[in-house]
Order: C-alpha cells, then sequence, then structure tokens
C-alpha cells in the first residue's frame, strides 16, 4: 500500500514492534498491517494521511467511463429569397 503523509509519522506493528516511518510530503510503500494501526486511522481521518491507490484507482475509473458525445446538428441550407424586384431584374436580363 503506498501512502501519502502531510505530516511525518511512524507507525507500529504491534506483534514484532517494528516501526514504520513515513516523511512529510513523501510517497511511500508500507506493508499491509500498518492499516491496522490506530494511529494510521486517526491520521486519515484527520487528513495527515492519504492512500495513493484510492485516488490512482478512483482516476482509472474515471477514464473507463465513455464519454457521452453530444449530438450534432447540421445547419440548415440557405435558401436565397425572390422578391418582385429580383424577379424583374433577373427578367431584364
Amino acid at each position: 500500500m503506498f501512502l501519502f503523509s502531510k505530516k511525518a509519522l511512524g507507525f507500529r506493528n504491534p506483534d514484532t514492534n517494528q516501526i514504520v516511518y513515513v516523511r512529510k510530503g513523501d510517497v511511500t510503500e508500507v506493508p499491509d498491517w500498518v492499516a491496522h494501526d490506530p494511529l494510521f486511522k486517526w491520521a486519515v481521518a484527520e487528513g495527515s494521511v492519504s492512500t495513493v491507490e484510492q485516488k490512482a484507482q478512483v482516476a482509472v475509473e474515471k477514464k473507463t467511463e465513455e464519454p457521452v458525445e453530444a449530438p450534432v446538428e447540421e445547419p440548415e441550407p440557405v435558401v436565397k429569397k425572390t422578391t418582385s424586384r429580383t424577379r424583374k431584374s433577373a427578367a431584364k436580363e
């Protein structure tokens, strides 16, 4: 799982006491157990950490939707109107 962090944080694995650090402003790959850490849940709720995979998946889903094209209307042909004056001048020529 990849995380983008707005703060420097350390997540602790309760089974092995391993600590994984993420730096401010970095995208970091972290083990899946980090999602079960209470600090991770708090940071996500606060907005300090976000998972990059979710955003990328949403972007991919948006791109896969087929765009709906607006119907193209053909312009109507212009019909030249004749008046009595244009008929008289055409008849004289």
